[in-house]
């Protein structure tokens, strides 16, 4: 189910789970078959955006890149990294702990990206 479809997100700035590595880990036993299904989820999903033919061109840019060392750096630094900078009417206000209390910000959001 795809809760985004039923009511808005919000975004929590604060560390409320984290990821374990186990062999039995789809991620852990087999990378590649694990990317291919996101993508399969990520083209199933694109159905629905109205952006759909733009967000799989800057895809394809950035897959053909990955491989070009020099390229890539630069790829990752101007576009990749710029994408977490951009504010979109959909950004939903952050939940967020000030001084061991919960509240919301309107408006904001972590600049936080590929590293």
């Amino acid at each position: 189910m795809r809760f985004f479809r039923h009511a808005r997100l919000y975004s929590v700035d604060a560390l409320i789970g984290g990821y374990r590595f186990h062999p039995d880990a789809i991620s852990t036993m087999d990378m590649e078959r694990y990317n291919e299904r996101c993508d399969k989820i990520i083209e199933r999903e694109l159905k629905f955006i109205r952006w759909a033919g733009a967000v799989k061109a800057f895809r394809r840019v950035s897959s053909s890149v990955k491989d070009i060392p020099k390229v890539r750096g630069i790829w990752q630094r101007l576009a990749l990294k710029s994408l977490y900078q951009v504010a979109g009417p959909d950004w939903p206000p952050v939940v967020a702990d000030q001084e061991n209390k919960w509240v919301i910000r309107e408006g904001f959001r972590r600049l936080r990206g590929p590293a």
